[in-house]
Parts: C-alpha cells; structure tokens; sequence
C-alpha cells in the first residue's frame, strides 16, 4: 500500500498442526498427493510426505522468497514441474553470492537463507520467528558487528603468533651478536682467510636475523593494524602495537638514537590507552644516602653540547639523606663532598619511571691516592651500547688512576732495581717485540734514560704513557708500587677499566655517542708521524669519573682473561696508532700476555674496602 503496509493476495494453502483449532473442512490431503508452489515447495513437501510438513516448511518458503529478493532470480529453474520438484529434492541451490555476483550481498543475509534452506527440517531455523530475529539482528548491523569482531579475533591471535616468531628472532639475534663477540675475541684480525669462516658465517647469520626480525615487526604491525581495520576502537590491538612501538622506542633511546627515538615515540603517542602516560613523561624517583651522613649533593644532567655529553647543574640537593625526589629520566651525575674526605663523582642511569636509591661510601682522602680517581661500586651497562646486546654487571667499589703509568713513573721502577736486580730491570725493559732486546739505552752504571732520539727519530717524552711493556711488566710494576707505597695495587680486570672508562649508561666513548679525531688520540687526531702524547693532553677523553685517556693514546692492559683461551688478555681502549672503531669502549682487543707492541701499555687500580666509611 501506499502508506508501507503490506497485502497478503493469496493466502496460499493451510493446515492444521494443533488440535486446539476446530474447523470444518472439506477434505483431506493423502500421503502423495503435492499442494503448492513447486518453487516455493520444501523438499518435505515436494516429496508428497505431507504428515512431515510443518512450521519449517515455510521456513523454507520463506527461505526461497529471501533468496529470489537477494538475487532477484528463483532458486531453482525448469521447463517442466516434475525437473524443478527434483531439484527442490535432490539439489543444493546455488549460493546468492555466486548467483548474483554483481548484487554485492551481504555475507549475513546470504547465511541466513542458505540456512532457512536446508534440506533437513532440524537443520534451518526452527522457527519464522527466530528466522525473522536473524534478520532484524542484520538490519541493526549486530551481525555485522559480530563479523567484524570476529575477524578482528582472528587478526589479533595471527599478529600475537607473528609477535611471539619476532621475539625468538630478536632473542636469536642476541646470542648470534655474543658469539660473534665471542669469536671476534677469538680470531686475530691477521689470521688466515680459513680460520675466519666461522666468523664470516656468524656475520651472515646476524645479518640474516636482522632482516627477519625486521620483516616479521612490519608483518606484525600489519596485523594488529588489520584488527583495527575491522574495530577501530579494539582496545588488545591498540595495546599491542603501542607495546611493539614502545620496545623500539626504549632500544632507540638506549642506543642514542634520538631520531628513531622520536619516530616510535609518536607511534607510541597514537596508540597509548594512558597505560605509557607516566613513561612517556619520562620522571623518575632518586634517593640518596651516604656513610658518612650529611653530604652535600649537586645533580647534574648530561646535556649533549658539541657533539659530546656535559655536565649541566640542575640542583643543589643539600645534605644527605635526600629523597625520593622526582628526576628527569637519563643520564645524570651527583657530584657528592664531605669535609675530609675525597669527593665523588657517581654517574646514574635513571629510566622512565625508575625508583632508583644511590648508596654511596664516601673515602677518606688518605684512602685514595692523588693521581687515583674514586669509582663507586654498583651496576653498569657493559658491552655493547646497542640495547639488545648491553649487559648489566656490577664491581665494587675502587680508585683507579687518573692517567697511564708513565714514561718517568716506569723509569725510576726500572732503575729502582738495576743496583740489586740488573737482571730483573733489564727483563722488565721495554722492547718492541717480547723477544727484542729493551728499546731503552743504559747509561755506565746500567741505568735506563731516554735518548734525544730513538732510531725512528721520534724525541721521547717523559709524561708520555710507558708502552712496549706486556703483562708481566705490568704485574711487575704493580708489584713494585704496591711494595714501595705500602697499599694493594694491581692491574684492573676489564669490568673495572671498563666502568671507570664510560661510566653506567652505556655510552660508547668516555664524553658520549658520538666520535671526532680531536677528542681523543688516535691515528687520525694530529698530521704526520702517530706517536703518544703527553698523558691527559686530550681533555674531552674523561671519564664520568675523571679518568682520561681511555678511547686513545695507549691500549692498556687488564687482568682479565679471554673466555676459554690460555693467556690471552683483554686490553682496554684504543691507542695513538689505532683506527677510529677501536676507540670505540665496546670494542675489545686482545693479545697474548707475553706479547709487547709500541701501543700497548697500562695504569694501576687500588681495590677499596666494601665496609662503608664511617
């Protein structure tokens, strides 16, 4: 009608399935005998088994009217009754979809008629009114609703298995970087082509896993977005990538990256449910206690200014104990005084949203020699500054010498023992092979001096650092020292050179990420001939604690022993002759200890009491 309501023209045929309704009829239909539409008809119904016909023959019907209005065709078509009834028994009729291609119908309402069109009467729908529900649920888009969610589900469990392959990559990739470390340890850079295969395959492989790991990151953000595509709003696949953003956020800040840093930290931004609001702004808690009590304290922050990481006050603290008290989150320093006692510099790494507590044993200045720095114990991120690959390890507390030993400090140790040990001075000179004999000249009475020349031409400098020494010799020295100054030197392991050269945070020179020929010396930092230089002459190569020379002038030796070998020894730092990568403080040489070269040196560590001051 013209108002929207529909007219029944022709009622059809009826029958009686309750035996609460009396009418009077006519007649009565027999086993075999057909009524009705031969379209429209329900298998039951074609079959003539008319005691089977109920309810959910005109499901069925009704079934067949929804199919005709999708795809504006009849289900099934014949010339002949008797072809259509078979159909109707025998067939199953052609999905609307696959009818009517051009029709685009929705996915919904074609399962809802292929299912009113079942053969099996207790397969459809059992009755016109949930038929009817289905299809209001479809007009109110909850169908669609459910479809979409649906197919989130499953995007969202297929993102979680690309991220869980991911994260075995990455892990992997990590223990490919420690054996390749391993194996660089292992293998002079001399060696022979065939003893370097297992490092090349090392190489390939880590390369290889880098190109996964980041193929299966573009696979997994493709599917949670892919959720998303389907819900928007889906709150487990906006978490997951604002976690997936985050991890690369975290590595790209760790490792000095600001640009990266900045990329995924607005991805993080985009995706954050407010769960990374307190990270994202970065604060972190620091406390602070000393023995003795009452310190004073002033925070620095480290500012990158010229391409290097300086000291930036931001507060006087005041006595110790101090805290908790909110801190930006990176890298900072706490220059912390006493009267009478040495003062100390305590580099701290502190991370978004981090609750840090510095304890600090301060020194007596007896304690601590002159030309020695204080280094506090405690954890510091060593190896490589790329986050995957960094460690944490902890030492105890320890001075360290500020310089090198010198050419004037091995000397009067040389000459020390030339009137009693002529022998052990002449072994303990330096030379440039193990085997040669000492480089040094004697003078009458068997005494060690610098020449105005050495045979290469170069004058010698008596502040330059010793070099041409091996590890005996620096065991020797040590010895000596430790004897004539009453106290316990020795030679530092590498975790201590290494924490007293770059601090906590990782950083991979001693005044930060980035490398410039005059911040340090090494091969490129001054015209013409390499040789040392006077020990401090470079003042940007400091430490967080004041150590200097550490990323070049002379390699030095540790007490550490390379991992399986048999007296080969970790050095640390680069040298006057050295290539820019070696000066890099994750960057490990190594040499047998009995070796000696014209870049190989060392300086002292004096290891401190671990009962606190008092």
């Amino acid at each position: 009608g013209k108002y929207g309501e529909v007219y029944v023209i022709d009622w059809g045929v009826a029958k009686i399935v309750s035996g609460d309704i009396e009418l009077a009829t006519t007649g009565r239909v027999v086993m075999g005998q057909l009524v009705g539409t031969p379209a429209y008809m329900a298998p039951e119904q074609a079959r003539g088994d008319n005691d089977s016909v109920n309810e959910l023959s005109d499901v069925y019907a009704l079934g067949a009217i929804l199919y005709e209005i999708l795809t504006l065709q009849p289900m099934f078509d014949a010339d002949h009754v008797l072809a259509v009834l078979f159909q109707v028994v025998h067939d199953r009729p052609q999905r609307p979809a696959l009818r009517a291609p051009d029709r685009k119908i929705p996915n919904e309402l074609e399962e809802a008629c292929m299912r009113a069109l079942e053969k099996k009467p207790q397969e459809r729908f059992q009755s016109a009114h949930e038929f009817a529900d289905e299809l209001e649920l479809f007009l109110e888009g909850v169908k669609e609703r459910e479809r979409r969610l649906e197919m989130a589900i499953r995007a969202l469990e297929e993102a979680a298995q690309v991220r869980a392959i991911y994260d075995e990559f990455r892990e992997q990739y990590n223990e490919t970087l420690a054996a390749l470390d391993r194996e660089r340890l292992r293998i002079e850079s001399w060696a022979p082509t065939e003893k370097k295969e297992t490092l090349w395959e090392l190489q390939q492989a880590a390369e290889d896993l880098q190109v996964e790991i980041e193929r299966r990151f573009g696979e997994a953000v493709r599917m949670y977005a892919q959720a998303l595509v389907h819900l928007p709003q889906m709150a487990e696949a906006r978490a997951a990538l604002a976690n997936l953003y985050w991890e690369r956020f975290e590595r790209a800040e760790r490792a000095g990256n600001p640009a990266n840093a900045a990329y995924f930290e607005g991805l993080v931004r985009q995706y954050n449910d407010g769960s990374y609001d307190s990270l994202l702004e970065g604060t972190a808690k620091l406390a602070i206690d000393t023995a003795p009590a009452g310190a004073n304290v002033t925070l620095y922050r480290y500012q990158q200014v010229r391409r290097r990481l300086v000291e930036w006050q931001i507060a006087d603290l005041g006595g110790t104990p101090i805290g908790p008290i909110d801190a930006s989150h990176g890298s900072h320093v706490l220059e912390i005084s006493y009267p009478g006692y040495r003062t100390a510099m305590v580099p701290t790494a502190l991370g978004r949203g981090d609750e840090h507590v510095a304890h600090v044993a301060l020194r007596p200045e007896q304690e601590v020699p002159d030309d020695f720095v204080f280094v506090a114990g405690g954890e510091y991120l060593s190896g490589h500054a790329d986050a995957g690959r960094a460690q944490i390890k902890s030492v105890r507390d320890f001075a360290i010498m500020r310089c090198p030993v010198t050419v004037e400090e091995y000397l009067e140790f040389l000459n020390a023992h030339v009137d009693h040990d002529p022998a052990f001075a002449r072994a303990h000179a330096p030379r440039v092979k193990h085997d040669d004999e000492p480089y040094l000249p004697t003078d009458d009475a068997g005494r060690f001096f610098l020449p105005e020349t050495d045979p290469e031409g170069d004058v010698w400098d008596l502040a330059w650092p010793i070099v041409m020494v091996n590890h005996g010799d620096a065991l020797a020295y040590a010895q000596w020292r430790g004897e004539r100054d009453g106290r316990a030197f020795r030679i530092p392991t590498f975790e201590e050179w290494e924490k007293a050269a770059r601090g906590v945070d990782g950083r991979v020179y001693p005044w930060g990420n980035h490398f410039d020929a005059a911040f340090c010396l090494m091969r490129e930092s001054r015209r013409g001939r390499s040789t040392p230089a006077p020990v401090g002459t470079f003042p940007i190569d400091r430490s967080p604690y004041g150590m200097m020379d550490a990323a070049g002038n002379v390699a030095e030796w540790t007490s550490t022993e390379e991992h399986g070998s048999d007296g080969v020894m970790l050095l640390g730092g680069a040298a006057f002759n050295s290539i820019a990568l070696a000066c890099r403080l994750d960057f490990i040489l190594t040499s047998p200890r009995q070796f000696t070269f014209v870049h190989y040196g060392f300086r002292l560590v004096l290891p401190l009491s671990s009962e606190s001051a008092p």
